[in-house]
């Protein structure tokens, strides 16, 4: 319904933010606390190279790697602001 594993991954920076200003978080500092930025932080994203991006295209019917990451993240984001 909303996609494959690629196109889902794509929309996750726009949700999240969405998300925390439906919360009613400040958004001045978003990226530093983003799906992007965990990626990064994981050396998921290095540089251009998206080694995520490059699994989920390569599998476009297995959602487990981007469920295990978003579980990961949302641990991630709330120790970073509590959220």
């Amino acid at each position: 319904m909303l996609g494959t594993p690629y196109e889902v991954n794509a929309t996750f920076f726009f949700v999240d933010m969405i998300e925390l200003i439906a919360k009613g978080h400040v958004m001045e500092s978003y990226f530093e606390y983003s799906w992007i930025e965990f990626l990064v932080e994981k050396k998921i994203i290095v540089g251009a190279n998206d080694f995520l991006r490059s699994r989920l295209i390569s599998d476009d019917e297995n959602f487990s790697e981007l469920q295990k990451l978003r579980a990961e993240f949302f641990i991630w984001r709330k120790a970073k602001i509590g959220i």
